[in-house]
């Protein structure tokens, strides 16, 4: 039986790139650090060989993310214009309290939106509220998504 969700991992091209905008900017905190090399473990779990890198993980509440810089073998490059609708992991959501004030200062830290936040009818409590998507500067879709009773500013752009 599973018990929580615990981490979602992410390949960067710079590891330190990738902690100054998930930690400096996005409020993650670093929860650990290592490298890995000529592990024979590592490659079994992953289902590589000679596998060689970089990882952290990082926490925002009770939610971890592992950014991982490989080494080795060479990774291949995101595709940005990959669609959220095409298979596979699709983004990652983060709650905040003002989406507007994210909206307006994320740019400044390299991600692009797809649109200003707009208006989402779903599940109170669960996915209604005030949402809109973007790239991080590494290309993964994110999402930001203020609830409906979060109590921020409601977005001027989208009010209806």
């Amino acid at each position: 039986m599973m018990r929580s969700f615990h981490h979602t991992g992410i390949s960067v091209p710079d590891l330190e790139e990738a902690l100054r905008f998930y930690c400096d900017v996005l409020g993650f905190e670093e929860a650990m650090r290592d490298d890995w090399a000529d592990s024979k473990t590592d490659d079994e779990i992953m289902n590589l060989a000679d596998s060689a890198g970089s990882y952290a993980l990082v926490r925002l509440g009770d939610t971890f993310l592992e950014l991982l810089q490989f080494n080795a073998p060479k990774p291949l490059p995101l595709d940005a214009t990959r669609r959220v609708s095409d298979h596979g992991l699709t983004h990652l959501c983060f709650l905040v309290d003002d989406i507007q004030g994210e909206y307006e200062r994320l740019p400044k830290h390299g991600v692009s939106f797809l649109s200003p936040p707009m208006w989402n009818s779903g599940e109170p409590g669960v996915s209604d509220g005030w949402c809109c998507y973007g790239h991080d500067p590494f290309d993964n879709v994110v999402e930001l998504l203020q609830y409906a009773f979060a109590g921020g500013p409601i977005p001027q752009e989208s009010a209806g």
